[in-house]
């Protein structure tokens, strides 16, 4: 009788083979778009399946299956994301489960380029998804950084030799950068081997590979910036900025530094700022200064100081409207945050648009007129709501001085102040059911209007007349503009500042005007009940009710 030595060898050879197919048909399950719309209980029950196997079978699952096929296609984000960890998984036990002699360092580097070309996969899963890009990134970083002990220097050698390898065309050697850099202490070869990726290669380099590099430029710090990007940068724009612009907006979207605290003589905003009075540059560049504004509360001074001095040398009023419209975002921002910075003054923007806005008219320059003034007032309301400095009185004048000859721009320009502060808020917090919290911002920039008149007598004279204009007109527009003027006489008379200066002949036509049943404020409006109707223009529907409590008050 002859005894098959090779019996226990084949058995065992069997089983591996059974876990791979076992693994395979897991894995598969595990991707599958249905997982995305069963229970939990089926997702948590397929994750369990993998992960039991990849955890039983470590080096079997890595070196027989992980390190030998490329992972499979994945049809959904939440697919790549199940994909993901199971590879992330079996990257940390084989690394932990093994010595530096007994590890196969080809499997780790094919587990590794693996993760790679998931989060490739990912970032054509879903288009503009840097920020999900950036925490599956995050994901991979935590665990290499704090759950595998040995063989981390491996891990950072295998990474840099992907990431010095570009053959590919997917450009899986991006990833394996980004991965290095935030796992490396030594960042500035890493910072190097990104450049000459990216910014520094032939070919231009494509907004998409920035996405790939997002966690690495999340992470850059103001020094390696100046020392190592930015040189770079500012090479590239100065160069040939029709090129490059698209890429250095899209990496803006990552980097967080202070850019207050570079060079006033060579920053990227100069750089970018001059790229405004190009028709051709002035769209990306635009978009790019605002994305470094809302950065952070301190940038969006700095870049609204640095647009609003640019504004000077835009002739155009299109070309004007577009920066007023990149300055009213920047304000929103800044406006919205609970806590600002309070070390920069806003004194510089409000002049320098105030300027700008004057000399867009109505018949000439009416959209950009009317976007400057909106943008005007958001600043206006900035400086309120957290500075110490006062309106420069360029801006008041602006404003006051509408309501002091009566002209047909009081409505534009003092109406401005409602419109702009309160309008789509008013029907956001209505479909919310949440209080307006700019009503005291408007309130306080009318009352800076006659706290700075050097004429306050003029200031009163004009109201008068717009009052009386109304009184005298059928016209809505007269109408609208007398309602306006009257709510204005109120609040002004409520003032306990500015009581003692109210004539009385101001305070009789107000009077008048309200309890008479004939005053054009009920024959054209029709009274406070039909003017709160939305068949109303929106500032009557705000300022009646409110003028009519006022006067009660």
């Amino acid at each position: 009788m002859t005894t098959d030595y090779n019996d226990d060898y084949n058995d065992e050879d069997d089983d591996n083979e059974m876990t791979i197919v076992y693994f395979e048909e897991a894995i598969d399950e595990l991707i599958l778009i249905k997982l995305d719309i069963l229970s939990r209980n089926n997702r948590l029950n397929a994750r369990k399946e993998v992960m039991d196997l990849i955890e039983n079978h470590t080096n079997i699952i890595v070196t027989k299956h992980l390190a030998v096929t490329e992972p499979p296609r994945c049809p959904t984000w939440n697919g790549s994301q199940r994909l993901l960890e199971a590879y992330t998984k079996a990257l940390e036990l084989y690394c932990n489960n093994n010595s530096t002699t007994t590890i196969e360092t080809n499997a780790v580097k094919q587990l590794l380029v693996g993760l790679c070309q998931i989060i490739k996969q990912q970032q054509m899963l879903v288009r503009n998804s840097s920020t999900k890009l950036t925490a599956s990134m995050e994901s991979i970083v935590t665990m290499i950084q704090n759950n595998i002990s040995n063989n981390k220097t491996m891990i950072e050698d295998t990474l840099w030799e992907i990431a010095s390898s570009s053959k590919t065309n997917d450009n899986i050697h991006l990833v394996a950068i980004s991965l290095g850099f935030c796992c490396c202490s030594d960042t500035t070869k890493w910072l190097d081997c990104f450049l000459q990726n990216t910014l520094l290669k032939q070919t231009s380099s494509l907004s998409s590979d920035m996405e790939l590099c997002s966690i690495l430029l999340s992470k850059i710090e103001t020094d390696d910036w100046e020392k190592q990007i930015y040189p770079v940068v500012g090479k590239k724009i100065k160069a040939s900025p029709d090129k490059v612009l698209e890429t250095v907006q899209t990496m803006m979207k990552f980097v967080s530094i202070d850019i207050s605290t570079t060079k006033e003589d060579d920053s990227i905003l100069l750089l970018l700022t001059k790229q405004l009075k190009s028709p051709k540059n002035q769209a990306v560049a635009c978009s790019t200064l605002q994305t470094i504004g809302l950065s952070s509360k301190k940038n969006a001074f700095v870049v609204a100081e640095s647009i609003t001095t640019a504004l000077s040398m835009l002739q155009q009023p299109d070309q004007r409207k577009k920066v007023y419209e990149t300055l009213l975002t920047i304000a929103k921002y800044s406006l919205a945050a609970s806590q600002n910075d309070t070390t920069s003054s806003s004194s510089s923007i409000l002049t320098g648009l105030t300027t700008a806005v004057s000399k867009d008219t109505a018949k000439t320059a009416a959209e950009a007129r009317e976007t400057g003034i909106c943008a005007l007032v958001w600043w206006i309301a900035v400086t309120k709501k957290f500075r110490k400095e006062d309106i420069p009185d360029a801006t008041l004048t602006y404003f006051r001085k509408t309501m002091e000859t009566s002209t047909i721009e009081f409505l534009p320009r003092i109406g401005a102040i409602f419109s702009a502060l309160l309008s789509s808020e008013q029907e956001h917090n209505q479909k919310k059911k949440k209080p307006n919290n700019n009503n005291y911002l408007v309130e306080s920039i009318l009352l800076s209007l006659f706290a700075s008149s050097s004429n306050v007598t003029k200031v009163e004279q004009g109201l008068q007349s717009i009052i009386e204009k109304a009184s005298s007109s059928k016209k809505t527009t007269a109408a609208i503009e007398g309602l306006l003027a009257l709510y204005m006489s109120l609040l002004y008379s409520l003032d306990f500042n500015s009581s003692k200066s109210t004539t009385n002949k101001l305070a009789m036509i107000t009077e008048k005007v309200l309890s008479s049943s004939k005053a054009f404020l009920y024959q054209v409006f029709g009274g406070e009940q039909n003017a709160t109707t939305k068949q109303q223009p929106w500032l009557v529907r705000y300022l009646l009710p409110r003028t009519i409590a006022l006067y009660i008050k």
